[in-house]
């Protein structure tokens, strides 16, 4: 599963997050990805997020699946089933 973390992480926090993973989560961090382009294809290509992704990418650029109506995309306030 990859996760797609959008927040910045401090340096201690980032840490904690990668002692705590469970196997087989592959951690992919925005601020790693210098393009722009490579974070976005990051965000589609994870089966959760972490952070406030810009709404365009909501709206825009669904997360695969959603075309099935069988996946969730994330919202800042929870999650709801893709229309």
């Amino acid at each position: 599963m990859q996760l797609f973390v959008y927040s910045a992480l401090s340096a201690p926090a980032r840490a904690l997050l990668l002692a705590h993973l469970p196997a087989g989560v592959q951690p992919v961090f925005r601020l790693d990805l210098p393009q722009p382009e490579q974070q976005l294809a990051a965000f589609q290509a994870a089966e959760v997020v972490l952070g406030n992704v810009p709404p365009a990418w909501l709206t825009d650029h669904y997360p695969p699946g959603c075309s099935s109506g069988k996946s969730t995309r994330p919202v800042s306030s929870g999650t709801r089933p893709c229309t």
